[in-house]
Formats: C-alpha cells, sequence, structure tokens
C-alpha cells in the first residue's frame, strides 16, 4: 500500500483531493493499483476493510483521466470559464453508473460499521467523484471558497474554510515553509550584497569559538527571545558564520538539539559539542520540526481557539525565527523549547493586537443566507380582516376602527362620531360578535 505521507486529503472536497495527486513531489501518486486503493479508502469512498481485489491498471487508467478533466475544469472555472466539451464529459462522468451504497453493519464488539452492499466498481467510484465535482461548482458558497495555492511551484486548488479566508497555501508545512525561506533568502542576500565600488566595507563581528565540555555548571539560556547579546533576533545571521545541529543525550528519554556555531577559519576543538560536518538549512529546519513542532503545535491551539490554519502559520513563523536566529541560540546547553514557546505565545499576542487595532473583517456571504423576518402571514391577516370589515355595517365599522385600530377611548371615538359615548360602546359590542361571525366563515378560528 501507498504511504500515508503520499497521499493528501486536506483539500476540502474529494474531487480536490483527486487532483492533488498529480503535481508538487512526488509528481505521481496513482503509480499503480496499489496506490489508488489506498487513496479510494483515504477518501472515504471505500470503506476499510472492503476488498479491493478488483483494483487494476484500468482502474488506475480511469482515474488519471478523470483527474485531468477535474484539473483542467477547475483551473479553467477559477480563471474564467470552463470549456463546454469538458463540461459535458464531466456530466457523462456523474452519470455513468451509480455510486456504491453504503451499508451499517455490527462489528464484532457490537459497534456500527459501515460497509458496501454490493463490491464497488470503477464506474460507481469514478461517478461519485465526478458528481462531488459537480456540486462544488454548482455551489454557490462552496465554489466561493476556491483558492489556488500561491506557492511558486505550486497549483493545487482547496477550499478556504478558515476563519476570515485567510489561508495562502494548501499546507503551511509544506508550501508555506517554502515561501518563508526563499523570503528570508532574498532578504539576506539584499543586505549582504556588496555597496558601491569605493564604498566601505561593513566591519566583520569576531567569530564566536564553540564551547568545549566541562564540569561546571552550563550557563542558564535567556529568558528574554527579543534580545540576546545586545542583538535583537530580527537581525540576520552572520554571513561567516556556519550553523550545525548536534543531538545531546540526556539522561533519561529526553533528547535536544543545540545549535552552535562555527567559524570556518578557526579550529574546531575536539572535544567541543557539535557535529563532524554542517548541517544545510533543511536538515536543521527539519530536524526543529520534528523535535519541536508537535508539542509547540498543542501549545498554540489552545491560543488560537482551536484554528488549526492560523496555529500552523504561528509554529512555522517560530521555527523559521529560531533557524534565523541559531547563532545567538549557542549558549543554551538545554532544550530551547522554552525559548520557542515564548516566542510563539508573542506572535500570537502581536496578531491579536494587530487585529483589534485596525476594523474586523467581515464576510458577507452568511448575510445572503442570514433568515429575514415573515411578512407574508402578517400580510394575509391583514387582508383577511379587511374583507371581514367590510361586511360589517358602516357604523359598526366606524366605531371599530376608533376605538381599536386608531387606540382612542370610547368618549373620544364620541366625540369624533358625534354620538353618545353608550352607542359606541353598544356598537362597538355588536360589532366585534358580526366580525367574529365573518371570519370563522373564512376559516379563521383563532
Amino acid at each position: 500500500m501507498a504511504a500515508a505521507c503520499d497521499l493528501r486529503f486536506d483539500c476540502g472536497r474529494t474531487c480536490l483531493d483527486l487532483v492533488a495527486t498529480a503535481g508538487g513531489a512526488p509528481a505521481e501518486r496513482l503509480t499503480g493499483p496499489e496506490q489508488l486503493a489506498a487513496w479510494l479508502v483515504g477518501a472515504g469512498l471505500v470503506p476499510r476493510g472492503v476488498p479491493l481485489d478488483a483494483v487494476d491498471v484500468r482502474w488506475v487508467v480511469r482515474f488519471r483521466a478523470l483527474r485531468d478533466l477535474l484539473r483542467r475544469v477547475v483551473h479553467d472555472e477559477l480563471r474564467d470559464r470552463a470549456a463546454d466539451a469538458d463540461l459535458d464529459r464531466l456530466n457523462s462522468a456523474a452519470a455513468a453508473g451509480p455510486p456504491p451504497a453504503p451499508r451499517a453493519v455490527r462489528d464484532a464488539d457490537g459497534t456500527l460499521a459501515r460497509t458496501l452492499c454490493a463490491p464497488p466498481d470503477c464506474a460507481g467510484l469514478l461517478a461519485a467523484v465526478a458528481r462531488d465535482a459537480v456540486g462544488l461548482l454548482t455551489d454557490p458558497a462552496a465554489r466561493g471558497q476556491l483558492r489556488q495555492c500561491a506557492g511558486e511551484h505550486c497549483s493545487l486548488v482547496y477550499l478556504d474554510t478558515s476563519r476570515g479566508r485567510r489561508r495562502r497555501w494548501c499546507s503551511s508545512e509544506v508550501c508555506g515553509n517554502r515561501e518563508r525561506v526563499a523570503r528570508h533568502r532574498r532578504r539576506t542576500t539584499v543586505r549582504g550584497a556588496p555597496g558601491p565600488a569605493g564604498a566601505p566595507a561593513r566591519p566583520r563581528p569576531p567569530p564566536d569559538r564553540p564551547a568545549s565540555r566541562s564540569r561546571s555548571p552550563p550557563p542558564r539560556p535567556p529568558s528574554r527571545p527579543e534580545k540576546i547579546s545586545g542583538r535583537r533576533l530580527s537581525d540576520p545571521p552572520v554571513p561567516s558564520v556556519l550553523l550545525t545541529a548536534s543531538p545531546i543525550s540526556w539522561p533519561g528519554p529526553r533528547r535536544s538539539w543545540v545549535i552552535r556555531a562555527i567559524d570556518p577559519g578557526v579550529g574546531v576543538r575536539k572535544d567541543a559539542v557539535v557535529a563532524d560536518r554542517t548541517t544545510p538549512d533543511e536538515e536543521l529546519m527539519r530536524a526543529l520540526y520534528d523535535e519541536h513542532a508537535g508539542p509547540l503545535l498543542a501549545f498554540v491551539l489552545r491560543l488560537v481557539a482551536g484554528d488549526r490554519h492560523r496555529a500552523e502559520d504561528v509554529v512555522q513563523e517560530t521555527l523559521v525565527r529560531a533557524w534565523r536566529n541559531a547563532d545567538q541560540l549557542q549558549r543554551a546547553t538545554g532544550s530551547i523549547r522554552p525559548w520557542l514557546v515564548t516566542v510563539a505565545r508573542r506572535i500570537v499576542i502581536d496578531g491579536h493586537r494587530s487585529r483589534k487595532a485596525r476594523p474586523q473583517e467581515v464576510d458577507a456571504t452568511p448575510l445572503e443566507t442570514m433568515p429575514a423576518a415573515d411578512v407574508i402571514d402578517r400580510a394575509l391577516r391583514m387582508m383577511t380582516i379587511s374583507e371581514a370589515l367590510s361586511d360589517l355595517s358602516q357604523a359598526h365599522r366606524e366605531a371599530l376602527v376608533e376605538t381599536y385600530f386608531k387606540e382612542r377611548t370610547v368618549n373620544e371615538a364620541a366625540e369624533v362620531l358625534r354620538v353618545p359615548a353608550g352607542t359606541v360602546r353598544s356598537r362597538v359590542f355588536y360589532a366585534l360578535r358580526s366580525l367574529k361571525l365573518s371570519l370563522q366563515e373564512r376559516g379563521v378560528t383563532e
């Protein structure tokens, strides 16, 4: 079966998950029947435990053809308008066969499980994916959430269901991390570029020698991450310093990465706690992510009220800052997780304050589906009462209008109608009785 990391199911719809099986790295994920069977189970089209012995190369070819069709239709609809011939092919695929019908059965432990009434066939599964695409393209709310990844070399399309519709990448861990690293490299290259001819060169800071092992207690890591050794964390790393990371063994299950700065022109002592060779940027970033991303994400999720996309952005920004300022953490002989937690918390606080400083973003889409006050019933009641009033005599109708509709007292109505007050009371009594009979004839009982 295909590895779980090779298949993606985070695009928001089954048809978009099928489109995501091509593009990126690796470029082709449906390489054979085993990978297709794994995708069918992961997408929820086929329950776990249902045999998929009928999946063969012909199934793979047909699913790849539908995937190419879906990619063209979705991208054309995002840009302008899909071709009519592609829409006809998509409609034909949706009507090719009925999707597999689900069935609830009891497991050995008594719990209900989902299975299929009949063995799955290729035409039915293709029809289920095509119908999902038709439902996506014809739903205005879902179509308004379609976004294309902002990554430089990524063309995946996903549904943006995040709060405020601020999701930019198909995956913050992949495309988002690449974009941040590339942005930092461009900024560092611009800052480190040589000046015009004749300009004095920038003074080069003295290199930091790696610390050696000793029996004295290690220095405590800095408590405030904003300023360490007289420099800000936003400053770029020194170009002449190479970053390395090495695992340090502690008593017990705890393991941490100690980041050191080594100058190429200075010899390294044999007892220095560093790696034997320099680690590339990607390997250093991967080491930080594998060690601290999980606990850090769980911590940030509590700060952002469960918004996973925002929490992933905060975690990635925190790790990028750690990578950017690795030379400032060379004295941290223990775990750098407290430093990461502090930086992540302050990133969340800064984001919260920036959102409070500007007007709150309002999405107008829910207003279109918000229920309005129903005035039809009130209009029908007024029409029925008007017809019933027309059955009354003019004297009775005038007495009701003055006392009930114009809310005048009996004496005030008597002055307007120029009749005694007792006459007004009598006319109101008989008018109400006649109005009740007239409404009952029209089917109004209350």
